[in-house]
């Protein structure tokens, strides 16, 4: 019932986008919408926001890229071993937690 009640506030302080009460997580990653990430391209280290895949090229999860006018749009989809999460609060929650790892039913 402690994990419940913890989740549920976390849920409310997060900022994450929700559905039916649920955190909605990243395309098919085990991180929720909005979750602060770092990649590298070219050499290049930039930082960016997870969210669903967009509907150009292919990957596993979305990315505002958080540098303007690198990427079009300021968007680009990686695969899940192409970026680290950055928010510490984010992850070490989720491993404490245990929360869902594989991609619910209202993962869009």
């Amino acid at each position: 019932m402690k994990n419940i009640k913890l989740y549920i506030e976390y849920i409310n302080e997060s900022g994450f986008k929700t559905f039916g009460g649920d955190i909605l997580y990243a395309g098919k990653s085990k991180y929720p919408v909005g979750t602060k990430i770092k990649f590298k391209d070219s050499g290049i280290y930039y930082t960016g926001t997870l969210t669903h895949p967009f509907g150009f090229g292919s990957g596993d999860v979305g990315v505002y890229v958080d540098q303007e006018k690198v990427f079009v749009d300021d968007r680009i989809n990686l695969r899940n071993r192409e970026y680290t999460v950055v928010d510490d609060e984010v992850d070490d929650f989720i491993k404490q937690h245990n929360f869902k790892k594989e991609v619910g039913k209202y993962n869009l």
